[in-house]
């Protein structure tokens, strides 16, 4: 006769992603600007981006602000690698940028290896105004060709995703893989979304 225990499902070689909540996110508060395109060299997307980095004199976030929200940050990503047992010798190392986006702004498909030193291995989003999620893709879409027949509707669901919407909030933080291709859809509000993005560096 068949066993009737459930059999144990393993989700091979996952994707981590990491997501926490900025504990001083009430000390970053912004005023809405106005929409503007300042788009980065070579990115393919309507967007208002510091990229690659947060000027001393820029017009949106001064430097003394842009100081203490990086520092705060940090501190706290640090605490979170430290519970998880991960190294904790971390830096932005000037790969910290602000993107905002107003009333069908996005940027395209991408992921961080072009921004990234050799030592880099995390990447991450703050999730600062009007958060919307971050669309992620599968690294590898081989899996479509065995992907049985209605495998939405099983257990193995988890397993066939081409991509992942995590569910986000105002004040949230997501780390994942440099690697992992992403991309910020196009908003449907007028209001400003505010996200600030980098780059992990590991110190040795």
């Amino acid at each position: 006769c068949f066993s009737r225990t459930m059999p144990h499902l393993y989700k091979l070689f996952s994707t981590p992603i990491i997501k926490f909540e900025f504990s001083k996110h009430e000390n970053y508060v912004f005023d809405e600007i106005p929409q503007q395109d300042r788009i980065p060299e070579n990115w393919e997307c309507s967007v208002n981006s510091s990229f690659p980095c947060i000027e001393d004199k820029d017009n949106f976030l001064d430097q003394k602000k842009s100081k203490s929200l990086q520092d705060d940050l940090l501190t706290e990503i640090k605490g979170v690698f430290a519970s998880a047992n991960l190294p904790t010798n971390l830096s932005f190392g000037g790969s910290f940028w602000y993107n905002i986006y107003h009333e069908e702004q996005f940027q395209e498909r991408h992921n961080h290896i072009n921004t990234a030193i050799a030592r880099n291995l995390w990447s991450g989003v703050y999730y600062n105004k009007n958060a919307t999620p971050t669309k992620f893709y599968n690294p590898s879409l081989l899996h479509r060709v065995t992907k049985p027949p209605k495998s939405e509707e099983t257990i193995l669901d988890d397993c066939y995703h081409d991509f992942f919407f995590p569910s986000v909030k105002d004040g949230d933080v997501l780390l994942f893989p440099s690697t992992l291709d992403h991309e910020a859809q196009p908003t449907n509000s007028k209001s400003m979304r505010l996200t600030f993005s980098f780059n992990l560096n590991i110190l040795y």
